[in-house]
């Protein structure tokens, strides 16, 4: 039975590469001394000390791997340190290795395996951080490469949970109730979400292709788009388009277009910045509004479409490497996205509020894709814009 709170430092190549030629059970390394000592490698006279030859011996044995003494976070911090460190509570970090811990655990009790705990606890202080994997490392007192499999591990798990935390009303009663909160907000009517796009920093990512990913501000990103509810959940999720991408671009290329234009949420609409088309079912707001009515829906618009800026700055908050950048590959690096993005619903669904940020770097303001020229709104969105001004915003 493996002692609890040690952990096996990894091997490095040159430790592999000693494997490789010594061998490691008593018998093979026998065969290795008798092999050096037939061909005259060792030349031992009456004189010779035991010391001497059993230097030799030594010098062919595998060195005996020493293991570091591990940090328990659970144990080591009180709840509110905890909180600060890791970015949930207690209670909530116990509900998320609920949900993964059968995808993380390691079947072998070998090189002391580090415990679905201690997995789980090394992606959360690389989400709420965003420090080099040796940082991290040194934290929990683990090697870096075994941080950097830990992270992508953990990730993955969480990453696999998106069907049942981030998805779409699918039903006439799902849809009738977002809807409702929505227009609790400022009485604008049939919204069943906000669209918006956000930047996640990440590093260069390979040359040949590092300025696709250079946005408008000039730092590498991922240019992600999220639809958020009247409870600041995210309803859809799209990480995968470089930070060059336009948010209308991204939005025209999205899963998410094709149901709303197969009609799959009836009349229901989007609201989205300036950025976006104008379409029969993604409203966006007026460029110059000059009624009552259309001042009615241009407030009214912007209010309600303000909780896809207000998700995204709770679940950058909540974990500031969003912000202050992923250093990892870019393909890890969007499996990272897709769950935090999935820790934020179901935090948000415990109540547990993020802690406010000491040393607060994070970024949360939004780089703007800049206005459409009118020429590119589609007719349709206009018609559909002027119905909803003229049915309930108009005095008329």
């Amino acid at each position: 039975m493996r002692p609890h709170g040690y952990a096996g430092a990894e091997p490095g190549n040159g430790y592999r590469d000693s494997l490789a030629n010594v061998a490691v059970d008593g018998n093979k390394c026998l065969h290795k001394l008798n092999h050096i000592m037939d061909r005259n490698e060792m030349n031992f006279s009456s004189s010779d000390s035991d010391d001497e030859f059993a230097m030799i011996v030594i010098g062919i044995l595998p060195k005996e791997r020493v293991y570091r003494n591990r940090n328990d976070p659970l144990v080591e911090y009180d709840d509110a340190d905890f909180v600060r460190r890791f970015r949930l509570s207690k209670d909530s970090f116990s509900e998320v290795l609920f949900l993964i811990r059968d995808q993380i655990l390691h079947r072998t009790s070998r090189s002391y395996a580090l415990p679905p705990h201690l997995q789980l606890l090394i992606a959360l202080r690389f989400y709420a951080t965003g420090a080099f994997q040796a940082v991290i490392g040194d934290h929990i007192h683990v090697h870096k490469s075994t941080v950097c499999r830990t992270v992508k591990c953990v990730s993955r798990a969480i990453a696999s949970m998106r069907p049942n935390y981030i998805k779409m009303p699918n039903t006439t009663q799902d849809i009738i109730t977002a809807s409702t909160m929505f227009y609790n907000i400022r009485q604008f009517p049939r919204v069943l979400g906000a669209v918006d796009g956000t930047h996640i920093r990440i590093q260069c990512p390979n040359k040949d292709v590092g300025e696709r990913y250079r946005n408008r501000k000039g730092f590498f990103s991922f240019n992600v788009q999220g639809v958020s509810d009247a409870k600041l959940e995210f309803l859809d999720i799209v990480a995968k388009r470089p930070g060059s991408v336009h948010d209308s671009t991204v939005f025209d290329n999205s899963l998410l277009r094709a149901r709303f234009e197969n009609n799959e949420f009836g009349d229901s609409v989007l609201l989205g910045d300036g950025g976006y088309q104008c379409k029969n079912y993604l409203l966006t707001p007026l460029l110059n509004p000059t009624s009552v009515g259309e001042k009615r829906y241009q407030k009214a618009q912007i209010s309600t479409r303000n909780v896809v800026e207000r998700t995204f700055g709770i679940w950058k908050r909540r974990f500031p490497a969003l912000s202050l950048g992923i250093r990892t590959t870019p393909q890890t690096a969007l499996i990272i996205i897709t769950a935090t993005a999935i820790l934020h619903n179901i935090l948000r669904r415990r109540n547990d509020i993020p802690p406010e940020n000491e040393d607060d770097h994070t970024d949360i303001t939004e780089i703007q894709s800049g206005e459409l020229p009118a020429v590119q709104l589609r007719k349709s969105g206009n018609a559909v814009r002027l119905h909803f001004i003229n049915s309930y915003f108009s005095d008329n």
